[in-house]
């Protein structure tokens, strides 16, 4: 008989919590004998809200910033699979650039490589209606294509 899952994927976005999910994704995979992704998702619409008009009207400053901090997360999720690689040696870290929701774009994604298990870490720094989970961990539960488990 297979292992119940065969792809775990582990959203990351640099926090305790979502260091703790990881870790947690990293156990269950090694234990599974299952794939083990790390995504983080980079939003351009974080650095510049009109995307519309990027190009010539955008200055120079913005374009900087958001390479710099599109290096710092590719630096933060290639820190965090070198740590979990110890476990699991074949782990892969992506970063991908949406303007999606994060919820949204983590869902897609989940979709798109075929995951069995999303594992999240949850902090509730959303606003009273999503005081237990967050938005994006919330939107992730009842959107996603896979079983989905949330660590506190």
């Amino acid at each position: 008989m297979g292992s119940l899952f065969s792809h775990v994927l582990v959203p990351v976005d640099f926090s305790a919590h979502s260091e703790r999910a990881a870790l947690r994704g990293a156990i269950l995979a090694q234990q599974m004998q299952a794939q083990l992704t790390l995504v983080h998702v980079f939003s351009p619409e974080f650095i510049h809200p009109y995307p519309e008009m990027v190009g010539e009207m955008m200055p120079p400053v913005m374009v900087d910033l958001g390479d710099q901090l599109r290096a710092s997360a590719e630096r933060g999720i290639q820190a965090l699979a070198d740590r979990l690689r110890q476990r699991h040696p074949d782990l892969r870290a992506e970063i991908i650039e949406s303007t999606d929701r994060t919820g949204s774009a983590i869902v897609d994604f989940a979709g798109r490589i075929q995951a069995d298990l999303i594992v999240i870490g949850s902090h509730g720094h959303s606003g009273l209606g999503r005081l237990l989970l967050g938005s994006t961990t919330d939107r992730v539960v009842h959107e996603a294509p896979c079983a989905v488990l949330v660590v506190k």
